[in-house]
């Protein structure tokens, strides 16, 4: 004997298509950085974190994946997505081969400590830029993935510097100059022979005279045209013709004939690095000088100029 049981039907529902796992911030987050998991559409959602949303914040570096199910309760699993993290950079600090502040037609290099990538407020992206300008710079600096950290504004002034300036002779003894300036850097024939904050210089000396300006910031122009004073007078001739240096060039012993009463030796930034007072005719030279000097030579109220070049 048998029997047959009653039918049943049987549905099959479809299972769900395995969802992709994306992150808004990429695999790597840098420190203190966070990223929002998120995938498709579905009925329910169960990360690997135990919520139930259909999206995640994450923070942490770890494996996440999640379960997601349709309205029929099917439910597939999707690949897992792996989070790594990243330290920052060190915060960049700027340096400046010229220091916060130079003069005009100066220029200086902004640079700081070695980096994977740079970008400068400029929009420069090498590992150090050159400014001729006053402004704020920073940089911004990254590692090779990709977290950033960012420096202090780093200010730079660049102060004017004056313009080249003029000179004129007048009254045949007398050179100034027409530019204004907190001082003035007097040559004689290349040589520094005073520094004053006065723009007019009375000369006793027949030759080529230049000035260089310097305003009150410290900043320096280029030097003047040589202007060419010849009418001093007589006395300088004549005490031209009474004394004599030799050799000259010298290897630091000089001769000095005729009747004098006392000499000075400038370097040609006019320090004085040598001098004497009495009528010796041989003179030693101290034994560190070597280069261009400027002999001064007096005799009463006249006095002699003379270049002197050492080599020891």
């Amino acid at each position: 004997c048998s029997v047959v049981s009653d039918t049943i039907e049987v549905e099959l529902n479809a299972i769900p298509v395995a969802p992709n796992v994306n992150s808004s911030n990429g695999l790597v987050l840098c420190s203190g950085d966070s990223t929002i998991l998120s995938t498709q559409t579905y009925a329910t959602y169960l990360w690997s974190t135990g919520e139930t949303s259909a999206e995640i914040t994450v923070k942490t570096a770890g494996t996440y994946n999640v379960e997601v199910s349709n309205a029929d309760g099917c439910s597939s699993v999707s690949q897992d997505i792996v989070i790594t993290t990243s330290s920052s950079p060190v915060k960049p600090v700027i340096t400046s081969s010229m220091g916060s502040v130079f003069c005009d037609g100066n220029m200086t290099d902004l640079s700081t400590d070695t980096y994977d990538s740079y970008l400068w407020s400029t929009g420069e992206t090498s590992a150090n830029i050159t400014v001729t300008t006053s402004g704020d710079y920073s940089v911004e600096v990254s590692n090779v993935d990709g977290c950033s950290a960012e420096s202090d504004l780093f200010s730079i002034t660049v102060n004017p510097t004056p313009a080249k300036p003029t000179l004129v002779v007048e009254n045949d003894t007398t050179v100034v100059c027409l530019q204004t300036a907190d001082t003035y850097t007097w040559f004689y024939e290349g040589a520094v022979l005073v520094t004053t904050s006065d723009s007019i210089l009375k000369v006793n000396l027949n030759g080529t005279y230049t000035v260089v300006i310097t305003n009150s910031f410290g900043c320096s122009s280029e030097p003047s045209d040589g202007t060419l004073v010849t009418k001093v007078g007589i006395e300088q001739i004549l005490l031209q013709d009474e004394v004599v240096v030799y050799p000259n060039p010298t290897s630091g012993v000089i001769n000095i004939s005729g009747n004098w009463d006392s000499f000075e030796l400038f370097d040609v930034e006019g320090k004085r690095v040598g001098k004497a007072n009495n009528n010796a005719k041989t003179l030693q030279l101290p034994t560190e000088l070597n280069g261009m000097y400027i002999l001064k030579i007096y005799s009463g109220n006249k006095m002699f100029v003379k270049k002197l070049q050492v080599n020891p």
